[in-house]
Order: structure tokens, then sequence, then C-alpha cells
């Protein structure tokens, strides 16, 4: 499935930084859930522009993307089941823009964080408004 379907409805996120320099600038996001049972998966499709690194409920799962170029753009599916709980939960990325292009990206203008996903029925996505 590509990027463009697999997001479909999903928003980047990023701070407003229009006119700021994004040379080695850094962005934390989170999204807090609750479940009522914890599901035995829960697949996150997951990627920044330029690295991300990714916690469930203050647990490390996985950091990225694998290097790839913007067309299409590369993203990765992390099983976040093993780390949810019944009740509260939260999400939690640090997202990293290199500011220029790398050996690992092409730099485009653009930073940002973006998911997509579902755990037990709850919409873990970056839907607009959904994360801070």
């Amino acid at each position: 499935m590509t990027s463009e379907k697999r997001f479909a409805g999903c928003g980047w996120l990023w701070y407003d930084h229009y006119g700021f320099d994004e040379v080695n600038s850094w962005m934390l996001a989170r999204k807090e859930f609750s479940l009522d049972e914890v599901p035995s998966s829960a697949e996150l499709a997951v990627t920044a522009d330029t690295r991300y690194k990714l916690y469930v409920n203050g647990e490390f799962v996985s950091f990225g993307p694998a290097r790839g170029f913007p067309s299409p753009y590369p993203f990765d599916i992390v099983d976040i089941a093993p780390f949810l709980k019944k009740g509260a939960n939260v999400l939690a990325a640090i997202a990293h823009q290199v500011g220029h292009g790398t050996f690992q990206s092409i730099y485009a203008g653009a930073a940002g964080f973006i998911a997509q996903g579902n755990a037990g029925g709850v919409d873990i996505g970056t839907k607009p408004g959904s994360w801070l």
C-alpha cells in the first residue's frame, strides 16, 4: 500500500515554523487514549521527515523511517499491542528534522511526523486535533 493511501485522513504534525530555520530542529508529540481491553495486535504505520523515535507508555518501541526516497515516502509498520495496557495509554514521538540533505534523506523544505492506526477500536492516527 502506498503512503498516500495508508495515511489518508491523517495529517503531518509539526509546530508552526514558517520563517523559522528548520536546521537541526526537534518536535515532541503525544496522544492519550483509553482501552477497555488490550487488543491482540495494534498496527501503527509511522514515519517522519527526517527521523523519529516512538514510545508507548514510556517504553521505547521503534525509530525510523527506513532509508528511502520521497516518492514513495518510506514508512514503518509497528505492532504496539505488547506495549498497551487496559485503561489509560500514551503514544509519544520525538521527531527530528535535519534541515538539509543527507545520505538518509532528501530535504524538500518541510518537516513533520505522521501516524495511522487503530488500537482496540480507537483511532490513534494523527487526525487533525487528535495529538498534542
